[in-house]
């Protein structure tokens, strides 16, 4: 049983309500409550195009706080395990969430979300990413789209990614949502006749999960699985991520 497998199947006996997310890859408009805290640990594989090329894992470790009803922090811890090698220290990030509206004061709730990065293997640069969280509820129904801009700062040159995730999902009962979302990354990288751009995309299932909690210091608990499955050639085959959340 993989990693993933097995963090799951340990989680789902704790599984409990707190103000879950309905997908790995896309934000819905939401921030933590004023004073809440929140440890979530994400677990994401990766299947590289193309046959015998080993699949790879990345681990964070997400310490988030709400220093006000509109405005939260969080820090995290990264992980990699590359296919073959061990599991070693990748980088720390800083990401801050503002809402700028009131759910269902406007025709979308919006909220700009802020994320910096420190990366400690490869040489990689710094990097500083940017999204605006667009969503919307319609009774049980959610709809979500992120737009993504990212700039890596390495030798005095700045380079530019932009991106995209979006999802919708129903919630069939309080504990169990079901929905499907898309994401990918649009970069430009080096090729015989110079730079060109490469599109990235997938899409596949979510799932969400949670149930209340009535006793002790933890508010919650949720858990959030997508399997996203390469759209082209330039994609990993397969990008599965879980999501395990507590919160206090």
């Amino acid at each position: 049983m993989n990693r993933l497998a097995v963090l799951l199947v340990a989680a789902l006996p704790a599984i409990a309500a707190a103000d879950q997310r309905s997908y790995t890859f896309t934000y819905q408009a939401v921030t933590a409550p004023k004073g809440a805290i929140d440890l979530e640990l994400y677990g994401t594989a990766y299947d590289p195009p193309g046959e015998d090329r080993g699949r790879s894992y990345r681990y964070q470790a997400e310490l988030e706080y709400g220093v006000t009803d509109r405005w939260d922090v969080a820090l995290y811890n990264v992980f990699r395990q590359p296919h073959g090698d061990g599991l070693e220290y990748e980088a720390v990030k800083l990401e801050t969430r503002y809402r700028l509206t009131e759910p269902g004061d406007a025709p979308v709730d919006v909220v700009a979300y802020v994320e910096a990065q420190q990366s400690f293997v490869d040489s990689k640069p710094t990097s500083v990413e940017e999204k605006l969280i667009l969503a919307r509820d319609f009774g049980r129904a959610n709809v979500a789209l992120n737009l993504i801009a990212e700039q890596e700062f390495e030798d005095g040159e700045t380079g530019l990614e932009w991106g995209w995730s979006a999802g919708s999902s129903w919630e069939f009962h309080p504990s169990l949502r079901l929905g499907a979302e898309t994401f990918g990354a649009i970069k430009s990288v080096d090729a015989p006749g110079g730079e060109e751009l490469e599109v990235e995309a997938w899409a596949g299932p979510a799932v969400s999960v949670s149930l209340p909690v009535q006793a002790g210091v933890l508010d919650g608990v949720w858990l959030a699985v997508t399997a996203g499955f390469g759209l082209n050639s330039d994609s990993d085959d397969l990008r599965l991520r879980g999501i395990l959340a507590f919160q206090f």
